[in-house]
């Protein structure tokens, strides 16, 4: 933690490809316009929206397993969260990196790591 504080970033939910939800994890796509991100990886995150703060897994890269990215993403789940968020400004404290972007066989592994990735940072957090 070089800031002496976790870094964060705003920016406005955008539509993505929805391939999230199709696996069971939807997640808010974010335009980050010009800031410098962390590496490549998931991160345990704090997710500010409209004043309230929700617990999420954020993925920073190119998500090899369903097609590469050309430029890098962020995308966040946002735990035990179902609402419409589309053309919000939200805020993303990255509070740890849990591990780096893999690229998986399959779906079905992929789905796999993300529930194991979601219970460890709701059971760390």
């Amino acid at each position: 933690m070089l800031l002496n504080r976790p870094y964060k970033i705003t920016g406005t939910v955008i539509d993505g490809r929805k391939l999230g939800r199709k696996l069971g994890f939807p997640t808010a796509n974010i335009n980050y316009g010009s800031y410098l991100l962390p590496a490549i990886g998931v991160y345990a995150v704090y997710v500010y929206i409209n004043g309230k703060k929700y617990l999420g897994m954020c993925n920073v890269g190119h998500n090899p397993t369903v097609g590469i990215l050309e430029k890098r993403s962020v995308e966040v789940h946002i735990i035990d969260f179902d609402e419409k968020i589309y053309d919000k400004m939200i805020e993303i404290e990255f509070i740890e990196k849990t591990r780096g972007e893999v690229h998986f066989q399959s779906q079905d592994e992929l789905i796999q790591q993300l529930k194991r990735d979601r219970e460890s940072i709701k059971r760390k957090f």
